[in-house]
């Protein structure tokens, strides 16, 4: 990169920052899009807001990283460092200032911290950062209250913050029938059921009656999950635009013979999220299974796991590639795939249901083996070095870290630029 003075390098940072992670809705009917408004916010702040100096942490790191240049990667740590000391005494007095620009602030901060604290010689807990993401989100619009409450910050009107949606939730299509239970509502209802799962599984002495009520919770849990697939619209459902039963000789593990197309990225975000969280819930239900001692195979279960896996790994190339149709088209033609790398917020929005497929025991070794592959192509390429981190990641489920890294992505979908949705 040419040498600039520092305000330049500031503009180019945010610049590359919006272009990276910034996704306007492709359609306000089907889209929510991700940081939506953030550059609205950005041209009415004040040029000592936190928010405008959280965006040039960000995009510092995020410059830093995806160029390779360690000087601006430091740049961001120390910036990092000194606003998260500053931010924490804020959240003390968070009811006296802009809640939606505190909160965007906290996305951003949390943000810079995926990309480049999320490394091996910075294991990424969250724990200092989401406890100040939490102090702010622990109201009746937080992420988790979000999914209870139907609220969304609108940027054009920032003070006016609990204005009701026309549409169930964050992770929404607006065609989505009223006697179909909206994504949202089955991500809540499923996080206690998992809870309780990890409890009983962990448990030498659980009741049979136990795993019982468990398994038909489950089951009922995954009859939700899948009526909700089925009512999806055409025109908010993936698109395959390339499928081979051979595949040539390839040099990324994780592609398959198969690519889909989705209208953006926020709405393969949403397909995703229900695949990560039917795996966990298909998982519990061969899990209660073998502790049942049914004999009996798990046919039925199974191929609906492979479903899954086909349909996240066919969603991969969508999510990381700058021209899909080219990298389709590749794959059509019989050639070695290339990718040529997308957006950052590709990688970012699929990491972490690649990292849940890369660890359930009902997949398949050598799938948990290509997805980890991606994660690291994705730490690599796209300048997030959670995604490496989380590559080479032992932990167990439920994990906390990955969990709050999750709420910072649902609340970068908070975030309206009009009053049009």
């Amino acid at each position: 990169m040419a040498p600039c003075s520092d305000t330049e390098l500031e503009i180019r940072a945010v610049e590359a920052f919006f272009h990276d992670y910034c996704l306007d809705p492709e359609n306000r009917q089907f889209s929510r899009g991700f940081l939506a408004g953030l550059k609205t916010l950005i041209s009415q702040a004040k040029p000592d807001s936190t928010v405008l100096q959280a965006t040039k942490v960000v995009g510092f790191a995020n410059l830093g990283t995806r160029l390779g240049l360690p000087h601006l990667v430091e740049k961001a740590r120390v910036m990092y460092s000194e606003m998260l000391r500053s931010f924490q005494l804020m959240i003390a007095h968070a009811s006296k200032l802009n809640t939606a620009e505190l909160l965007m602030t906290a996305v951003l901060l949390g943000f810079c911290r995926q990309i480049i604290t999320a490394t091996e010689d910075h294991p990424s807990n969250h724990s200092s950062h989401s406890s100040g993401i939490y102090a702010i989100l622990a109201t009746e619009c937080s992420p988790l209250g979000l999914l209870r409450m139907s609220c969304e910050f609108q940027i054009s009107n920032p003070l006016h913050i609990s204005i009701p949606q026309r549409v169930p939730g964050i992770l929404h299509t607006a065609a989505l029938s009223p006697s179909v239970r909206s994504l949202d509502a089955l991500l809540i209802d499923s996080f206690p059921l998992l809870r309780t799962a990890e409890s009983m599984f962990s448990s030498p002495s659980t009741l049979v009656e136990g795993l019982h009520k468990l398994l038909h919770d489950t089951r009922a849990m995954n009859e939700g999950f899948a009526k909700w697939e089925t009512s999806q619209p055409p025109e908010w459902r993936p698109r395959t635009i390339c499928h081979r039963n051979s595949m040539p000789k390839r040099n990324l593990s994780w592609v398959s013979g198969r690519v889909d197309e989705y209208l953006d990225l926020y709405v393969a975000a949403v397909w995703n999220a229900y695949r990560k969280n039917r795996l966990f819930i298909l998982n519990n239900i061969v899990r209660c299974l073998k502790r049942l001692e049914h004999g009996r195979s798990y046919h039925e279960e199974m191929l609906q796991v492979d479903e899954l896996i086909s349909d996240q790994l066919a969603a991969i190339p969508f999510h990381l590639t700058a021209n899909v149709r080219s990298f389709a088209q590749q794959l059509n033609d019989n050639q070695d795939p290339i990718i040529v790398r997308g957006r950052s917020i590709g990688g970012l929005l699929i990491m972490h249901p690649l990292y849940v497929t890369s660890h359930l025991s009902v997949v398949n070794p050598r799938i948990q083996a290509q997805v980890k592959d991606c994660l690291a192509w994705i730490g690599t390429n796209m300048g997030i070095g959670e995604a490496k981190m989380l590559s080479i990641a032992q932990q167990t489920f439920p994990n906390k870290s990955v969990a709050n890294g999750y709420t910072l992505i649902w609340a970068g979908m908070l975030f309206t630029d009009s009053d049009e949705d």
